[in-house]
């Protein structure tokens, strides 16, 4: 399940709109803050992610480092 998650989290950065968080809860289970809430804040307080309607993306400024940002998201 933690293979799904991450790549659930690589293919969602690649869309404009980002990861959905609804989506994300309700195909895993768990909601994604759940998971990875302290790094969701942790990015977002760097202005690497924004959650915004529902979705967490990269920010502008995210986009210049969003592999490395992404690579945070494995957990394994």
């Amino acid at each position: 399940m933690e293979a799904q998650m991450e790549d659930g989290m690589f293919v969602g950065r690649r869309k404009p709109a980002g990861v959905e968080l609804p989506h994300f809860g309700e195909k895993f289970g768990t909601p994604l803050e759940q998971v990875y809430g302290d790094l969701l804040e942790k990015e977002q307080a760097k202005g690497n992610l924004a959650v915004e309607q529902g979705y967490v993306k990269l920010t502008e400024k995210g986009r210049f480092v969003g592999n490395e940002v992404f690579e945070q998201f494995l957990l394994s």
